[in-house]
Order: C-alpha cells, then structure tokens, then sequence
C-alpha cells in the first residue's frame, strides 16, 4: 500500500488519529491509502523530525527505524511514501522531502511553519538584532488576529513558555535547532530579559533554513523534487505563514521545479486543510501512486519481486 505520512501541528497527539482516520474510512477512497501518524507531543515540544544536537537523531530513527518497521509489519511499499504535514508538521515535510528527496514520492506541505529565517514570524532573524523588539524599541508579535492586528507582545509569549518549562510552541525551535550548553539543554536563542540574539545560536539555526537548503542544493536537488511538491497557505494566516511560503513557492519557480501552488487568499491557518480537502490528498497519493507502480496487478507483482507485500487486498 502506498502510504500518508502524516506529521501534526505542535501537540498533535496520535490519540486524535482513530477519529480523523474513521472521517476519512466513511468516503469513498479512504482505504485506498495506509496512513501512518506521527506523534509529535513529545517533551520537546514538536520535534520536527530533524537530527538535532539537542534533542537527539529524529530524522535518521525516522528513516532507518520507523519506516522500515512500520513497512514491514504493514504491507507498506517504499516507493509510496507520501508526507503530508500542517503547521509545524508541514515544515517538517517539506525538511524530510528537501533532504530526502528520493525517499518520498511526494510531499504536501499546508501552511508549514516559517520556511526561511528571513520570514520568521513576521521578521527577518537572520539579521534582526533583538527578538523582541523592533529597531524602534516597539513590541514585537509574532502572530496576527483575523483583522490583521497583533497578538500577544512575544515576550509574553516565551515567557509564558518559559514558566511552563518544555514543550511549549517556539521552545521546539530551541529543542530541535540550538546547540546544547553546557547542562545539556539547548542554549536560549536570545536573552530572555533583554531579546538579544546569541549570533553563535543563531548561526547554528540557519542549518536548518529551507530555503537556503534549496538554493544549495543547485540543480540536482531541483531535478529530484521536480513534481513531488504541494504547497499550500491561506492568505490570512495568523501565524505569519503566508509569505515566507509565498517566498519559497517563487523561489521552485525560479528553480525550475514544477510543483502544485494553493493558495486560499481568504483561507486561515485553522481552516486550509478541511476534511474535503484531505480526502482529495488521499484520493491524489492514490491515483500518484498507481503512476509510479503501475496496475495494482503489477504493483503486487513487483513487491512480490521486492519481497515487501504489497497488495490490494484489505
């Protein structure tokens, strides 16, 4: 079976996937596609499934342990990896398609979180001096209401997170991006009382900027992603996703790479992705699917090749 690697927004629990999948089961197509849910309310906050050098090899158990596993105990076939991901989880998509492009056919990223530093939650991080307050000295925000106002000052924010310890939305940037100090924990990426930025955390995040992971990757890597990328945002994201994605939809063009743009200019970050929309996805992996096997007849008879199992039947 081709399979919907699916990676939650922050706290996503994999409690929540027995309803959505049933959501799913009642149309028709639902089991046409496996889908395997990733939990990503771990201590750490989300995860986002890189190898970090604070929080531990998410990326590498994910590809040499969890796959592998979950394809041979499931009649799951490599060939149909298909990630599709929201929010923290659409980052993470497009980071696993980015860095393993030939491992996913395919990779569906709703509104990801800021896919470069330059566009990271309303200001550019990779040459802003204080996280947060603007050149002004006025309050930085990092998120937007409906209207287009501010949220909450950021300082709010990481402060609730801070009181709250682990966990928390923008410590899983610290979890996953910093570099430990010297206790073990990620080094803050700026001072907590006066916001400015460490330069040498800042630095070590920057390994982890899309965009620029793209632009290095030169026209190999363009070659291996071409038509395996979804992108979709609303146009009033309150989480400030809207431009740096817009930003990496012009940056596939000027690469070259063919890939499918959705863009919802009346959508926001809690209703980009309905149930309709996510049974059209499974409905697409499946038709994706049998273009790259073939009939399901000779599906079945290359995995048999292959030794993994793959079939039609239930």
């Amino acid at each position: 079976y081709p399979t919907r690697i699916w990676i939650g927004a922050h706290g996503t629990a994999h409690q929540v996937g027995p309803s959505a999948l049933r959501a799913l089961d009642r149309r028709e197509g639902g089991n046409d596609v496996v889908t395997l849910m990733l939990d990503v309310s771990t201590r750490f906050g989300h995860p986002m499934y890189v190898d970090s050098a604070s929080s531990g090899p998410w990326e590498r158990v994910l590809l040499e342990e969890v796959l592998p596993r979950a394809e041979a105990e499931f009649r799951l076939d490599p060939q149909g990896r298909f990630l599709v991901g929201h929010a923290a989880g659409g980052w993470t998509a497009l980071w696993l398609q980015l860095n393993h492009p030939d491992a996913f056919a395919g990779t569906y990223a709703i509104s990801p979180w800021p896919v470069t530093l330059e566009s990271w939650f309303g200001f550019d991080l990779t040459t802003a001096e204080n996280a947060l307050e603007e050149p002004d000295g006025t309050r930085r925000s990092y998120g937007v209401l409906t209207d287009g106002s501010p949220v909450e000052p950021a300082f709010r924010t990481w402060r609730r997170e801070d009181v709250l310890r682990d966990g928390g939305m923008f410590r899983s940037f610290e979890w996953a991006f910093s570099p430990p100090g010297p206790d073990g924990r990620p080094r803050p990426l700026f001072d907590r009382l006066t916001g400015v930025i460490d330069e040498e955390v800042r630095t070590h995040w920057m390994r982890y900027d899309i965009m620029q992971r793209l632009e290095a990757g030169g026209e190999e890597l363009a070659r291996s992603l071409d038509g395996r990328i979804t992108l979709r945002v609303g146009g009033s994201d309150g989480f400030r996703a809207t431009e740096p994605t817009r930003r990496l939809a012009a940056a596939l063009t000027e690469a070259g790479i063919t890939f499918t743009d959705e863009f919802v200019p009346d959508a926001s970050h809690g209703d980009i992705a309905p149930i309709t929309y996510q049974m059209d996805v499974v409905r697409r992996i499946a038709a994706r699917y049998l273009e790259i096997v073939g009939s399901p007849a000779e599906a079945e008879g290359n995995a048999a090749e292959a030794g993994t199992g793959v079939g039609s039947e239930g």
